[in-house]
């Protein structure tokens, strides 16, 4: 007979688990070293189950919509982390959901900024640790600040609005137990910290970034305690997060990866963009997807964009407090405190004195009828603020500063001739920004021909890359060693993965240089200018296509392609130009130096092919990264039909290839559209042609399902290259 225990006395590797989800029910049974199942005597044992309502709570996930009945079981995503060592460096760690549940250590700091996603993190946890048999208790201490003292009521109250079960029993129990302090704050005594010791294994304490800064970081009472920080999403946890969007909408996982998928990924990336102007939490991936899933404007001068910086900042100030007939007041504030900021700051700086910013505050009062005091202080509150107050003022995120900047503008119509002093300093990270934001809310035709005559005056002296044959014969030589199959042999989720991953590797590995810097160049200050030209041009693009006459979006679109291509020209020529052959050499010399290879110094000849094939293989990534980079910079499916025509009036390779793409991304291809380009480039022996048209196909067929087996099949045959289907590789 089994001998009667409570449940937590049994070895967990006898206890079976079933259910759907930790909300369910649990059927549980103990196994003896025999076939033979029994159930427990549940009148002889302890039995702490959570809340079912307190479970509901827990699972909601509210956005700025609810198109979708959203949860955490379906969307969360494990955010990556960084320990902070005792030294204060920081390493960035990969998450693993396990990390909080290591008992080595008895308490640990979890720092985080507004809208990481912090409450889904411990709730998590709390849903984690119950199915491994842990007990996880939480404590908001913002609804209990009142009972100071009271340390027994306060883990009591926390418990019975969590559990059903005996509050005595609970902790007496020998179970592993953790502690969530969510809003944890120095004003907490430190007894209450060693008082919850006693009765749990772990205590994890979440704490606002500054607030550690300021009062726990120098804290000896502190110091044994690990450290971790929330990280920003990378485009890995982004991807993963889009999927689990995607996911509710589709049975089957593999048939999520499609052009929409894409369209939505990069809208993302545009909102977001490569600084991180909008923070990149999953509130803001989730709103973003949201908003351009509710939202179409019905202003033709305001675009979509526009409705989603819009929705955001509104939800920032909602999740504030701020009554909704309020909020036009705080717009109107935030927007003269915005230019107010812009126009005191000749160098494009975004931050200002106090003293300056009570002076404007001053002024508003004057003009406009004072700002409630109850507002202000909302968007001036030091752990949530829209407007961040300490030794100088500026707005806490960049994309709500931008977002005012250029609604000022838009509204009033350039009065101070902004726009010129913005185009002539556009190489500046804060100019290029304000004009893309400005793009959002004007039609204003000046601005456009003012970014149009930069762009086409731009690297003007270089000519337009056709990547003929005789442009790219100097890459045959690699083009015969690199293998003809790049198809990889995983499922189309695992190759965007990495491919992501890819991308996460090499955006830590680019360092953004600062505007001072750009200045100390003026080759590197044209070549940053024209960047941002073709980032503002791909805005206009991107979202006025559908105001703009026909011929305007198509002389635009050539544009922004030839500025590219003429980029490609003056990147090709430094790359195979002596000097840069000559600067190869020299670190080649220093590194045989350093690592004193002696016998294994390299022959002239050895270095000189070496070189060579260096030179050419960062070519052929130069010409696919730019050709990339101009599909992505017009990624919109209303430029197919133009596309098309510019490509016909300009028979090359390099047009020819971006059509390709246009063509994959947002219609169909076909085999015989294939073997068209096939047959013209070997007939004229373009080989690095012949070989990128295949290289293209394979890249989309490696993280797409939605061309069908049979087309696979005659491409694969066409252009020589190995394929097994994803969907079979993944099953």
């Amino acid at each position: 007979m089994f001998e009667k225990k409570k449940i937590v006395d049994w070895n967990s590797t006898n206890v079976e688990w079933s259910s759907n989800s930790v909300w369910n029910t649990y059927n549980i049974s103990i196994y003896a070293n025999t076939s033979e199942t029994k159930k427990i005597d549940w009148a002889n044992t302890i039995w702490i189950q959570p809340k079912q309502e307190y479970i509901d709570i827990i699972n909601k996930v509210n956005f700025v919509s609810t198109i979708k009945e959203l949860t955490l079981e379906k969307t969360f995503v494990y955010p990556n982390f960084s320990f902070i060592s005792k030294d204060w460096k920081e390493e960035d760690i990969d998450w693993n959901k396990d990390i909080f549940l290591d008992f080595t250590n008895k308490v640990s700091f979890i720092k985080w900024i507004e809208l990481s996603w912090k409450t889904s993190i411990w709730r998590k946890i709390f849903i984690d640790s119950f199915q491994k048999n842990i007990y996880t208790l939480i404590i908001d201490w913002d609804t209990i600040s009142n009972w100071t003292n009271k340390y027994e009521k306060i883990l009591k109250k926390s418990f019975e609005e969590q559990y059903n079960s005996d509050y005595d029993s609970f902790i007496s129990n020998d179970n592993k137990k953790i502690l969530i302090i969510d809003n944890y704050h120095h004003k907490i005594s430190n007894s209450f910290l060693e008082y919850s010791k006693q009765f749990f294994s772990k205590v994890i304490l979440l704490v606002l970034d500054e607030e550690y800064m300021l009062y726990f970081r120098d804290n000896k009472n502190f110091a044994d305690i690990d450290v971790y920080s929330i990280k920003f999403f990378n485009y890995t946890k982004q991807h993963n997060l889009i999927s689990n969007w995607f996911k509710t909408d589709y049975w089957d996982e593999e048939e999520i990866y499609n052009k929409d998928f894409d369209i939505i990924e990069n809208k993302i990336d545009d909102i977001i963009t490569k600084n991180h102007i909008v923070p990149k939490t999953p509130f803001y991936i989730l709103s973003i997807i949201q908003t351009f899933e509710n939202l179409s404007p019905t202003n033709l001068q305001i675009t979509s964009y526009w409705h989603c910086y819009n929705a955001l900042i509104t939800s920032q100030l909602i999740k504030k407090w701020i009554n909704p007939t309020e909020i036009q007041d705080c717009y109107n504030y935030l927007t003269f405190l915005a230019y107010k900021i812009f126009a005191l700051n000749k160098t494009w700086s975004e931050n200002i004195t106090l003293e300056q910013y009570n002076q404007i505050k001053a002024d508003y009062w004057i003009k406009y009828i004072p700002l409630n005091s109850s507002i202000l202080s909302r968007l001036e509150n030091k752990e949530y603020p829209i407007i961040k107050i300490s030794e100088n003022v500026k707005f806490e995120f960049q994309y709500i500063y931008y977002y005012f900047v250029w609604k000022y503008l838009a509204d009033k119509k350039d009065e101070n001739n902004d726009i010129e002093k913005l185009c002539l300093s556009i190489y500046k990270k804060s100019s290029s920004h304000i004009l893309v934001f400005t793009i959002h809310h004007t039609d204003d035709s000046n601005l456009l021909d003012e970014i149009q005559m930069h762009c086409m005056v731009s690297f003007e002296n270089h000519s337009i890359s056709k990547l003929s044959t005789e442009e790219t014969n100097f890459m045959t030589d690699i083009i015969r060693e690199l293998p003809t199959t790049i198809i990889e042999k995983k499922s189309t989720w695992e190759n965007r993965i990495n491919e992501r991953k890819l991308k996460d590797e090499q955006e830590k590995n680019i360092k953004e240089l600062d505007d001072e810097e750009i200045e100390k160049s003026d080759e590197l200050m044209e070549l940053n200018k024209s960047f941002k030209i073709i980032e503002v041009l791909w805005q206009i693009l991107k979202n006025r296509a559908g105001s703009l006459e026909k011929e305007k979006v198509k002389e635009l679109l050539l544009e922004v392609e030839n500025l590219w291509l003429r980029l490609m020209t003056f990147l090709l020529w430094t790359i195979k130009s002596q000097e840069f052959f000559d600067s190869i050499e020299r670190k080649i010399d220093i590194i045989e130096k350093e690592k004193e290879l002696k016998n294994k110094y390299l022959s002239s000849d050895e270095k000189r092919k070496n070189i060579e094939k260096f030179v050419q293989i960062m070519a052929m990534w130069t010409i696919h990264w730019i050709l990339f980079k101009i599909f992505q910079s017009v990624w919109i499916d209303k430029l197919l039909l133009l596309q098309k025509d510019i490509t016909k009036n300009n028979p090359y390779a390099s047009y020819e290839l971006l059509n390709l793409l246009f063509n994959i991304n947002f219609w169909k291809i076909t085999i015989e559209d294939v073997k068209d380009l096939h047959k013209k480039y070997s007939d004229e022996k373009n080989t690095w042609a012949i070989r990128s048209l295949s290289y293209f196909i394979q890249f989309y067929l490696n993280t797409h399902n939605d061309i069908d087996f049979r087309l696979r099949q005659q491409l694969s045959k066409l252009l020589w290259f190995d394929y097994t289907p994803n969907k079979l590789l993944a099953n």
